[in-house]
């Protein structure tokens, strides 16, 4: 993991010398927010709207974001992206050696997450030969009764391959006869080349969602999770003693991109698309499942190639 940051920061130190990157090492996409949201955020900062507010969020964002996940208000809580609220939920659900299992390949932040909160790690391997693609059978034999919390993160970062709503389904049933809450990580939910539709609360689940992928949003550390009551009002306390509140005319600016989804969704999910293909092919004589979702692709190298030192090689 402390790779990664070596690896940014290299690259940010050769951007210093005027060196031009097109940068390949982070989730950050390339569009930019509509420019109703950057225009909203500067209005609501010159009215005012830059006090403390409520841990839960504004209440019209949280109606909207309500609306889209058919629930209530009372569901839903503010965070500064959704990393930050995927850590608040394993922080107030589970206790010391509790076990968190989440498929593997994996975004890295789970794991390290789960080592500071000293809870025990369980990797459920997915294999580049079955396409990443998960089975009832493979997660279960995985789950023991120590299992507190299972990751759900489709599509998945860094595969971008997102799963079958049927294996949703079989995954969500698992967790729930495990006794297990189930944590979807949706960050790339909305860059489905299929069109997923934002995903229904239902027991058992918490779910867990950011506008950085969808709208460009990423350095606005804007997120939110949407979750039983009950947990939602542990989350609330927790915001209270850490972060206080994410910025209101963030938030403000948010509620404004919600009401372009529709077609900015459509867009970017086209865009997305299109340049996975070009990767697919551009990539060719790489060892490459092709993603169905996101904008990453994850190929297997060959040759039993070191993968770190091919990154710095490719960089210089």
């Amino acid at each position: 993991f402390t790779v990664l940051y070596e690896f940014n920061e290299k690259v940010l130190a050769l951007e210093k010398q005027g060196k031009k990157i097109v940068k390949l090492n982070v989730g950050q996409p390339d569009w930019r927010p509509p420019k109703e949201v950057i225009n909203e955020a500067f209005l609501q900062l010159r009215n005012g709207r830059d006090r403390y507010a409520s841990a839960w969020g504004e209440n019209s964002l949280r109606e909207k974001i309500a609306e889209l996940h058919q629930c209530d208000a009372e569901n839903v809580v503010l965070f500064p992206g959704s990393k930050q609220a995927i850590y608040s939920i394993l922080a107030t659900q589970a206790n010391s050696g509790d076990e968190v299992a989440f498929f593997t390949p994996h975004w890295t932040a789970y794991e390290k997450i789960c080592e500071q909160l000293k809870l025990s790690v369980k990797k459920v391997p997915l294999t580049q030969e079955q396409k990443f693609q998960p089975t009832a059978e493979i997660l279960s034999s995985h789950l023991t009764k120590k299992t507190k919390i299972i990751i759900l993160n489709s599509p998945n970062n860094p595969t971008s391959i997102a799963f079958s709503e049927k294996q949703e389904k079989q995954i969500q049933q698992i967790a729930r006869e495990n006794n297990s809450l189930l944590i979807t990580d949706d960050a790339y939910r909305d860059l489905s080349f299929d069109g997923r539709k934002p995903r229904a609360l239902e027991e058992g689940i918490a779910i867990t969602h950011t506008f950085s992928k969808t709208f460009g949003m990423a350095g606005w550390r804007i997120g939110y999770s949407v979750t039983s009551p009950e947990l939602a009002r542990r989350l609330v306390s927790l915001n209270q003693i850490t972060f206080s509140n994410v910025p209101v005319f963030l938030q403000l600016a948010a509620e404004k991109a919600l009401e372009r989804r529709t077609s900015f969704v459509e867009k970017i999910r086209k865009t997305s698309k299109t340049r996975a293909l070009l990767a697919e092919t551009l990539l060719s004589n790489l060892d490459v499942v092709p993603p169905n979702a996101g904008f990453c692709v994850f190929p297997r190298l060959k040759n039993n190639s070191d993968a770190t030192n091919f990154c710095f090689k490719l960089l210089e």
